[in-house]
């Protein structure tokens, strides 16, 4: 990567390179480390999720509105992490968004309400 080849493929100056990983001391993500030299070729940039930056991107993805309240009112919620289940994350609760719109669009179907509460 860093003489801008890949697999013997000659990359333009045009193409940027962007790699994305799980942290690797993390207890949940199964990663392999990398030694010194690998970390050494990479930028390596520590991302968190701001809660205000997600509801304006809620917004304006469409999310469903009781999804952006909730977080809005429980906005330690947006990015929990637990070492013995589930984590709840942004890219869960988009999710959440669209089974709740599923949910909505489906009156008088076999899905209880009690599912989404």
């Amino acid at each position: 990567i860093l003489n801008r080849e890949i697999n013997g493929f000659s990359l333009s100056d045009q193409v940027r390179i962007i790699a994305a990983m799980n942290p690797e001391d993390s207890f949940d993500y199964q990663t392999i480390d990398m030694d010194p030299a690998q970390q050494n070729r990479f930028v390596w940039l520590y991302m968190n999720a701001d809660y205000m930056q997600w509801i304006d991107w809620a917004i304006g993805a469409g999310i469903e509105e009781k999804v952006i309240e909730f977080i809005s009112s429980y906005p330690e919620y947006l990015n929990q992490r637990h070492e013995d289940d589930i984590d709840a994350t942004p890219r869960s609760f988009e999710r959440v968004s669209g089974l709740y719109t599923i949910y909505k669009n489906q009156e008088g179907s076999a899905y209880s309400r009690d599912v989404f509460m």
